[in-house]
């Protein structure tokens, strides 16, 4: 299978929320990288800015038909602040565009947590650069009336795209900066729990973090 990157599971909002249980409505999942560990396999990043731990989670990729596409080998013991890679292994063949389910359960498949409805378009780039949540310093968090952001490798300063969304998925503040280090003003952001994502001019997910924004 072809190395790609599939942008975002849905144009807005860039993160998918759980439609049905409370306590998986603290999740943001992106989507997707091919092959990511070895052929046949798909990979998804999840972040989870609650105290909800998700015991021993898996993820299982369904279609309409509510057939089993991929599953995800438990790897974690929970699931953490910072994004992390759950990648499933391809059971059936998986036709782009794809609209489905995703499945995740806990305690090693021993119970369901919830089901988000998820979609991968066929719009695809090159491989992004490895997520990591080292490669830009984001301070002050919490944070009242901006944000200020620089990159830790200086050799590779290029432009970047910073979009903020609320706990709803919406995208509530968009803005390039072609230089860092920056600042990201939050002029009539509400106080409240957002993610913080950060692009390159590629669309290509570099990094993304939970950010409090404060009085």
């Amino acid at each position: 299978m072809k190395q790609v990157f599939i942008i975002f599971l849905l144009t807005l909002p860039s993160f998918i929320k759980a439609q049905n249980l409370l306590q998986c409505d603290s999740l943001f999942i992106s989507c997707c990288i091919f092959d990511s560990l070895g052929s046949n396999t798909i990979s998804i990043y999840v972040a989870n800015p609650s105290s909800e731990l998700f015991d021993y989670p898996g993820f299982i990729l369904l279609d309409d038909n509510m057939d089993t596409i991929a599953k995800e080998t438990v790897n974690y013991f929970g699931i953490g602040v910072w994004p992390q890679a759950h990648t499933m292994t391809f059971l059936a063949p998986l036709t782009l565009p794809f609209s489905g389910t995703l499945e995740l359960h806990t305690l090693f498949y021993q119970e369901f947590a919830c089901s988000f409805p998820f979609t991968i378009t066929d719009t695809a780039t090159s491989v992004p650069e490895i997520l990591s949540e080292e490669a830009y310093i984001i301070f002050p968090n919490p944070c009242a009336g901006e944000l200020q952001v620089m990159q830790l490798n200086e050799k590779r300063n290029d432009e970047v795209m910073f979009s903020i969304v609320d706990i709803a998925g919406r995208e509530v503040l968009r803005v390039k900066k072609e230089q860092l280090p920056a600042t990201v003003l939050l002029n009539g952001i509400p106080p409240g729990l957002y993610v913080l994502q950060i692009t390159n001019a590629h669309d290509q997910l570099l990094q993304f973090q939970k950010v409090i924004v404060v009085e």
